[in-house]
């Protein structure tokens, strides 16, 4: 702590100007400490610093509209604060669904939107496949949501760091079905888009095989998530499997390291945990809970194997027909529904 206290004035030294020569230089802190504190499993902390980058974003007003051209440039300082943000908002989307919301309405990422482009014209690299497939998962909040979060401008940054919250649960913005139906409707159309330039990539040898596999599944569950016509309906068999296959692909690649794996914003993790809890096919279930602990990596404040444990014992709650109440991802959460069991085995 008097270390992140040191730091912080130090941040607040070098921001006491409205010079923007130091926005780098911050940003990289705030990702560093998020990193820090999700490698300790302490989210509500990460959750802090998230605030914090993205309270400086909005500070210095560092949200115009770049081209695509910008966005594939990683060699300048512009690129990387852009490429910072991209960060910032791609754990604050998982983590607010680590904690059981559709999105945190108090912080505002205002990253722009790009067109998806020619579908005649394939990509040119994985790297741009990559950013326009995070494209569609951003027009796809910002269509479903249709909200603009509001938070007053911190006068210093220590006061952002400074900044607390009684809870994690943030409230979502209320969700119009409509509005959600449109929002699929168009996510389908761009991975229409998207797939269409990607395949010519997927036939080139000399790509890196690793991420055409993690490109891959991200279609697959991006698929599965917009071709659902109902929140209530299960997922289909096929799809799941498709999907489970390419993640057992892409956990056998990574087996050759004994040490587990960390990742700022990866989700392989939610994507297993969002297919189990997605159907009720006791085989996709029980693959993804393999799955998950054969994966021995942590995603931001997504843990593998924690969260098998927790799929384990929902999936037996369920099936013994009890009350299932997930607070967000905490072990507490499953210790609440291990004694429920314990407490009806008594009355049997």
């Amino acid at each position: 702590m008097q270390c992140y206290n040191e730091a912080i004035a130090a941040l607040n030294s070098l921001l006491s100007s409205e010079t923007s020569v130091h926005w780098d230089v911050v940003l990289i802190c705030c990702v560093i400490f998020i990193t820090i504190e999700n490698l300790n499993g302490r989210s509500a902390e990460a959750a802090c610093h998230l605030r914090a980058g993205c309270g400086i974003l909005k500070r210095f007003g560092l949200n115009d509209t770049r081209a695509t051209t910008d966005l594939m440039s990683r060699g300048n300082t512009d690129g990387l604060l852009f490429t910072l943000q991209d960060m910032l908002y791609y754990f604050g989307q998982y983590l607010a669904m680590f904690i059981g919301v559709d999105a945190f309405a108090d912080l505002d990422f205002d990253v722009p939107l790009l067109s998806m482009g020619d579908p005649e014209s394939p990509f040119t690299s994985l790297k741009e496949a990559e950013m326009m497939f995070q494209n569609i998962d951003r027009a796809f909040n910002i269509r479903m949501w249709k909200s603009k979060a509001y938070s007053p401008r911190p006068a210093t940054v220590t006061d952002i760091f400074a900044e607390r919250t009684e809870s994690l649960e943030s409230q979502g913005p209320a969700m119009d079905r409509t509005t959600r139906s449109a929002a699929k409707m168009a996510a389908r159309s761009d991975l229409a888009v998207w797939r269409q330039r990607f395949q010519p990539l997927t036939r080139q040898k000399s790509q890196d095989p690793r991420h055409i596999t993690a490109l891959a599944l991200d279609y697959a569950v991006w698929s599965i998530i917009v071709n659902a016509q109902r929140m209530t309906e299960d997922f289909g068999v096929a799809e799941c499997d498709g999907a489970l296959r390419l993640a057992e692909e892409m956990i056998s690649m990574d087996a050759t390291s004994a040490h587990p794996r960390f990742n700022f914003d990866g989700n392989l993790v939610w994507m297993l945990w969002y297919i189990c809890f997605g159907t009720r096919d006791a085989g996709i279930q029980s693959k993804c809970i393999r799955l998950l602990r054969a994966a021995n990596r942590r995603e931001g404040v997504w843990d593998s194997y924690d969260v098998a444990t927790i799929c384990e014992t929902a999936v037996a709650a369920l099936k013994n027909m009890l009350h299932v109440h997930l607070q967000g991802f905490s072990l507490e959460s499953v210790q609440d529904i291990a004694a429920e069991a314990a407490t009806r085995n008594g009355r049997t």
